[in-house]
């Protein structure tokens, strides 16, 4: 069949052996690619009809969305422990210095409570960037145990997957707002 195509024995070997090699890559990369799927962030690259990251998005991705509320209870659980040096970790750190937030007037920052504070998110929008995710959330400061509304709370969480922390600044409602209606 090698001298119908017009190609010698030395030719076939060679094609036959490329032909191999081109069959174990692609195998190696089925494989790798089912142990190891993918990230979004290298999904979208390769993905040819990703639409821009420029805007917010609302989250509707539920193990997200649980994840930031969790982040935001463990800074009101500090909060409610009157742990403030704790609560200022996690606060976002240009916040902190911009303002010269300390644990004697933390509370003239944060809404502060005898009862048990809860925070209760209802929308939030998120930007990715470079493995850092930045979400805006709207919810409600409510009493733990009677359920009894505070006041509306808006929250700027910053995760960065790169490292694993995530940080919290509290904003005006107006900059919520901004994001929430795309400007």
């Amino acid at each position: 069949m090698a001298s119908k195509l017009g190609i010698t024995k030395q030719e076939k070997k060679v094609l036959t052996y490329w032909g191999i090699g081109l069959l174990v890559i692609i195998g190696l990369i089925i494989i790798v690619n089912f142990f190891f799927p993918m990230s979004n962030g290298l999904r979208k690259l390769f993905d040819k009809n990703s639409s821009s990251e420029a805007s917010y998005k609302i989250v509707d991705d539920f193990s997200r969305y649980s994840t930031v509320s969790t982040a935001i209870e463990k800074f009101y659980s500090f909060v409610n422990m009157k742990d403030y040096d704790s609560a200022i970790k996690i606060l976002d750190e240009e916040y902190v210095n911009k303002n010269n937030i300390n644990s004697s007037n933390i509370k003239n920052y944060l809404y502060v409570s005898d009862s048990l504070l809860s925070f209760q998110p209802n929308k939030m929008y998120v930007k990715s960037n470079k493995g850092i995710m930045t979400f805006y959330v709207d919810g409600k400061l409510i009493n733990s145990l009677t359920g009894e509304f505070y006041k509306n709370e808006y929250l700027k969480v910053i995760l960065d997957g790169n490292t694993f922390h995530f940080s919290i600044r509290p904003i005006v409602e107006n900059e919520y707002s901004e994001v929430a209606n795309g400007k």
